[in-house]
């Protein structure tokens, strides 16, 4: 097949062709519309001209069928026919509504954080691919479709796509021995040497499109004979301004020997970690700037005005009669101020503020009813001392009447008077004080 499919022709009877998406290599991609079950597919029509097309097609078709992934472009049918049925060998594909990574990097490139997402994307599908015991030898930006995805932290999800040159491995070569295969600006050392291919092959050419998205440019520009000999003389150059974890990883990815390249399920693991580095730093600068939500106050307290404690000493001298509302509200503007103004109670806890505006205002209600407590006023007449002591005091409420005795001392008696106490009191004579006779 030479020429174009014309738009509103049917396909095998049944995909009507809607426009011409792209074109390369052996094959022409088209988008179709299903008139069976009503969708819109892309359809991949093959150029067979020799038996080794027709090899690979086979091959294409085996090995498509046989992959489920979201990062894989998804097959829903395929013809193969051959030139002798006058048909054509086609694949039912998935229709990605989005652009190739290579146009959307040339529009404007890409953020760090989108490359990372889109490496693990594609490391994801290489490792099922891999799991599968396929390389697929043509990774490159052309290959990888961007599909918006709004789970996605970058907006796009990356879906590896053309399995048209994809190898089993053990199987027997469809290409001559010593011939080389694939991109020539993304062919890892020893796809460019004409030695076998394994799934470090894949890792590297990822490497190199990673390596050209941060970079801005390609790393083996020109010629395929120019690409190939830069790509013998010299390994990429990996930047020193890229960050430490961007550094590694690269420089792991485009070692020259084979066996040091990290698998594809490390490559996604490191490249998703990497990813969630600018959205983290994302969400912690919009939290830092997010506007301080509306204060929430009664509205009998809001200040209003150049007097804003007016309304809450009133409600004070209306609850305690008597009180001097000039003397408190001092006070209360401090404590009303402090409760309304302080912005992490603002900012967080709205329903707290509300309890220590109704605090403060107990406190103050306390502090002025305390203030207008006077002692009661003492009794005319002699006051009396107030008790320092737990011991009660002795009464003296009680005034007895009856006249105390005096007691005058005595004179002491001269030995032998007999005025003391004895058998004969009061009867003078010779004794000794105690009625007893000398």
């Amino acid at each position: 097949m030479s020429d174009d499919l014309e738009p509103g022709r049917l396909i095998a009877d049944r995909f009507e062709i809607v426009s011409l998406v792209g074109r390369g290599g052996m094959a022409s991609v088209y988008e179709a519309r299903d008139t069976v079950l009503g969708r819109v597919v892309a359809i991949k029509v093959f150029t067979v001209d020799t038996s080794d097309d027709q090899a690979r097609l086979e091959s294409e078709v085996r090995l498509l069928s046989g992959l489920n992934h979201p990062n894989l472009v998804t097959v829903h049918d395929a013809s193969i026919t051959s030139d002798q049925t006058g048909g054509h060998s086609f694949l039912v594909m998935e229709l990605v509504s989005g652009r190739t990574l290579r146009d959307a990097n040339a529009a404007a490139p890409l953020s760090p954080g989108t490359v990372a997402s889109v490496t693990a994307d594609v490391a994801e599908a290489l490792s099922v691919v891999h799991a599968a015991g396929i390389v697929h030898r043509d990774v490159k930006p052309s290959n990888i479709l961007l599909e918006p995805s709004p789970r996605s932290a970058a907006g796009v999800r990356g879906k590896l796509a053309d399995f048209g040159i994809a190898h089993t491995m053990g199987s027997t070569r469809v290409t001559a021995t010593g011939m080389v295969v694939g991109t020539a600006a993304y062919l890892s050392p020893e796809q460019a040497e004409g030695r076998d291919v394994t799934p470090a092959s894949d890792i590297y050419a990822l490497g190199l499109v990673t390596l050209e998205l941060l970079k801005g440019e390609m790393e083996y520009p020109g010629g395929i004979a120019e690409s190939l000999a830069a790509r013998l003389a010299r390994d990429p150059v990996v930047p020193d301004t890229l960050p430490a974890d961007w550094a590694s990883l690269l420089k792991e990815m485009l070692a020259r020997d084979p066996m040091a390249r990290p698998t594809a399920d490390e490559v996604a693991r490191r490249s998703a970690l990497i990813a969630a580095e600018p959205a983290a730093a994302a969400d912690a600068a919009a939290s830092q700037t997010e506007p301080a939500p509306t204060e929430l106050m009664p509205t009998e307290l809001m200040p209003t005005g150049d007097e804003p404690t007016k309304v809450l000493p009133a409600a004070i001298a209306a609850a305690v009669p008597g009180s001097d509302v000039s003397a408190t509200s001092e006070r209360t503007r401090v404590l009303t101020a402090a409760a309304a103004t302080s912005p992490v109670e603002k900012r967080r806890h709205p329903a707290r503020l509300a309890l220590i505006v109704a605090a403060a205002v107990v406190l103050v209600i306390v502090i002025v009813a305390l203030s207008q407590i006077r002692p009661p006023a003492a009794p005319a007449g002699p006051s009396t001392k107030p008790l320092t002591s737990q011991t009660p005091a002795p009464t003296t409420s009680v005034v007895s009447t009856v006249p105390t005795p005096v007691v005058t001392p005595t004179q002491p008696v001269p030995p032998g008077k007999g005025n003391g106490p004895g058998k004969h009191p009061g009867k003078p004579g010779p004794g000794n004080g105690h009625g007893k006779k000398p």
